[in-house]
């Protein structure tokens, strides 16, 4: 990627993560929790369902600190 990035190749974004895909949290103070994509907010963002204290939460997050579940 960095030689790409150092020849001004076109780099986009690709889309790995859609609506209902279930994910872990990689890294940050959520680290660890589980929890369902609801809806991408951008190229880069997601809202995501997880379950914390017994409640559901959703959180807006980076794509790049989560991971599949699959």
């Amino acid at each position: 990627i960095a030689q790409l990035i150092q020849v001004d190749a076109p780099l986009t974004v690709e889309a790995r993560l859609t609506a209902g895909d279930p994910v872990r949290i990689k890294n940050g103070p959520m680290a660890g929790l589980e929890g369902v994509v609801i809806t991408r907010r951008g190229q880069a963002r997601l809202l995501v369902a997880v379950k914390m204290l017994q409640q559901g939460v959703s959180v807006e997050i980076e794509d790049f600190l989560l991971e599949p579940l699959r």
